[in-house]
């Protein structure tokens, strides 16, 4: 490393270095804020409050990267894919057909172009900031508390009499999150965030205590009844098994292999033949996965909301419709016989399906790019592998996670909660070490003499945006 990167952090230097680590901390308790008196009460405070504690933290971020060159942002092939994505939601956000709402969203949602683009803040600063493992580790550890705490929510939730937080009782489960999926999604990166931590520790009782933290998460899961997040969990115990049966050269691990396999196999086999039993349909989760209709005509809805996304994108190919606004394209191209399955299905502001979501709303161009963003992360976990930074095991975990994640989202959609998982872990895979070489070690310049300039109109700018979450939340 160069000499800049080699100084001795100040003492200023390390406290607000401890203030920013501790503020990207608290951003995790994000999934738990639910203010009852608000306007959609799962979504809107939870962006609003996430909006501030980001906007406050990248003023921070940039006098501490004016002081630390270190902490200024380095081009990685993720990085600057990222980016690029970024880039491509801004301009179809102002060329798509309501710019107002594809950047600043709705309170249903807010996952407008302002809202992922403070994710985007909240991955440079991770990665600049959390430079060592054991920091990450506080940071992974601090999620399954919260992973934990979300568990118990959904336990009361489930075993109480009359429900709680808006939810039916006995049924579901959705803790602080307003919608089954979205808890599923959570429960997925802490079940594999709480496996990668595994791998990293020989320490019994750890190890104990973290399979007991994902063995919770995996039961919630199943409490959700999210059937695209239970559907991958077991392909990806599965897709594990049958690499470790192919690849190991122990003996023992390949019989396990293909015990697991077997058992796997055999227990699917019997839940579909036995599925009008009432044994497993009394089962939660998976009496929704084996009574999922799989035919065309058993999805019809679905079906037809990806049918109107196909017609809506060749009218605009390029660039979309803009962020946020595929009710606009689905009521241009509506198809009546929706109205034959209920009013409800009348209406969709999303595909229902990440790919055609992109299409629609970003065009070729951002859907490219947002494919782009896999196929780099794919890259840098391969290349962490190589680098020795990573393990297989844990490269593998870490891919299946993505692949994971990428395949629930082809039936549903994501929201804030996944959003902020997504980007912490994309910003721990894309951390710096020292065995990085000089062409990414190379930062992007910023003279001492433009310090106070920058700093002061990033402070500018950000009281402005938190001016904007309080008029927002006075318009709620």
């Amino acid at each position: 490393m160069d000499k800049e990167n080699e100084r001795t952090e100040t003492r200023r230097e390390r406290i607000l270095r401890t203030i920013l680590l501790g503020g990207l901390i608290a951003a995790l308790a994000m999934p738990f804020v639910y203010i009852p008196s608000t306007t959609f009460p799962f979504v809107f405070a939870k962006a609003v409050s996430f909006s501030v504690l980001v906007e406050v933290l990248f003023v921070l971020f940039v006098l501490y990267a004016a002081w630390v060159p270190a902490a200024r942002p380095r081009r990685t092939v993720l990085f600057l894919t990222v980016l690029a994505y970024m880039a491509v939601l801004c301009v179809t956000a102002f060329t798509g057909v309501d710019p107002h709402r594809s950047f600043w969203g709705n309170h249903e949602r807010m996952s407008g172009v302002s809202a992922i683009l403070h994710f985007f803040l909240y991955f440079v600063m991770a990665r600049s900031v959390v430079r060592d493992l054991r920091h990450w580790r506080w940071v992974f550890s601090a999620f399954l508390v919260s992973s934990v705490v979300m568990s118990v929510i959904a336990l009361i939730e489930h075993f109480s009499k009359n429900g709680i937080l808006a939810s039916a009782p006995g049924g579901r489960v959705w803790a602080t999150l307003g919608n089954y999926i979205y808890l599923g999604v959570f429960m997925l990166f802490a079940m594999f965030i709480a496996a990668y931590l595994f791998t990293t520790t020989r320490v019994l009782w750890q190890r104990l205590l973290l399979v007991g933290v994902g063995v919770l998460n995996g039961y919630i899961l199943i409490l959700t009844e999210s059937r695209a997040s239970i559907f991958v969990v077991f392909a990806t115990i599965a897709i594990v098994a049958f690499l470790a049966m192919r690849q190991s050269k122990n003996a023992r691990v390949r019989r396990a292999a293909w015990v697991s396999v077997a058992v796997i196999a055999g227990f699917v086999l019997v839940l579909f033949l036995a599925k009008r039993t009432a044994f497993v349909q009394a089962i939660p989760g998976v009496r929704r996965i084996v009574n999922t209709p799989f035919s065309i005509s058993g999805n019809r809805t679905r079906f037809l909301a990806w049918q109107i996304a196909a017609e809506a994108w060749k009218q605009k190919p390029l660039l979309g419709w803009g962020s946020e606004n595929f009710y606009a394209a689905f009521n241009l191209h509506y198809h009546p016989e929706s109205l034959f399955y209920s009013y409800y299905e009348t209406w969709f502001d999303r595909a229902h399906n990440v790919f055609f979501d992109s299409l629609v709303m970003t065009g070729a161009i951002g859907t490219v790019l947002y494919l782009g963003i896999s196929a780099a992360l794919a890259y840098t976990i391969l290349r962490k592998i190589r680098q020795g930074n990573l393990t297989m095991i844990q490269g593998a975990l870490f891919l299946l996670l993505f692949a994971a994640y990428f395949l629930q989202n082809l039936t549903a959609f994501d929201a804030l909660s996944g959003f902020l998982l997504l980007y912490l872990v994309c910003a721990f895979l894309d951390v710096h070490t020292i065995e990085q070489d000089s062409a990414e070690l190379a930062v992007f310049p910023l003279g001492t003499a433009k310090t106070v300039l920058v700093v002061g109109a990033t402070a500018i700018s950000m009281l402005v945006f938190v001016s904007i979450n309080v008029r927002m939340w006075q318009a709620n």
